[in-house]
């Protein structure tokens, strides 16, 4: 990994970046930036959603990169509403690269410098950001799915316990709702 000589507390806005590294927390944010001269990053180790958002408001547009997470759809979508053109990279290529390339230690700030050089990996094939109408049908999706493996759960324990209770594990519904009702 490139030696990082300095943290900063907020890049300069009057600087126009080349691109923008974010690694998506909880609580804040961690930021890697090139400017054009693309000599050393300007790296951030935590900064709070609402003074990103300021940052970025205040930046010329720039190509921002981060990685998918649960909000990271909406995260983008407000982040190109403030006129920034937004690149998701998938995790497994941070993770590899951070192994490769910044001795295996996992750090946000190691993940937002990841994140960055990604973003000039032109050989990547970028995430494509979803609406919110998009992650709610994904969310119902994979709500059904999880009710549709319990239910199964659900029925094989019912099919043990009349078992054990010495009813036939062929017979059919009807037992069971004798079974239940008794």
């Amino acid at each position: 990994m490139e030696s990082i000589s300095w943290l900063e507390s907020a890049p300069d806005t009057s600087i126009s970046y080349e691109a923008v590294g974010f690694d998506l927390a909880k609580e804040d944010v961690a930021l890697a930036a090139f400017d054009s001269d693309h000599k050393e990053p300007y790296l951030i180790d935590r900064m709070p959603y609402d003074k990103l958002y300021e940052l970025l408001a205040n930046m010329a547009p720039t190509l921002v990169a981060m990685e998918p997470c649960s909000g990271a759809h909406q995260i983008a979508e407000q982040i190109q509403s403030l006129g920034h053109e937004v690149m998701m990279i998938s995790g497994r290529h941070v993770q590899a690269w951070v192994k490769d390339h910044g001795n295996g230690q996992k750090t946000d700030l190691n993940d937002a410098f990841a994140i960055l050089n990604l973003a000039y990996d032109r050989w990547l094939t970028p995430i494509r950001g979803k609406t919110c109408e998009e992650c709610c049908l994904l969310a119902l999706q994979v709500f059904y799915r999880q009710l549709k493996g319990q239910r199964t759960k659900t029925m094989v324990h019912v099919k043990r316990l009349r078992y054990t209770h010495g009813d036939s594990p062929s017979a059919r519904a009807p037992s069971t709702r004798k079974f239940c009702m008794s």
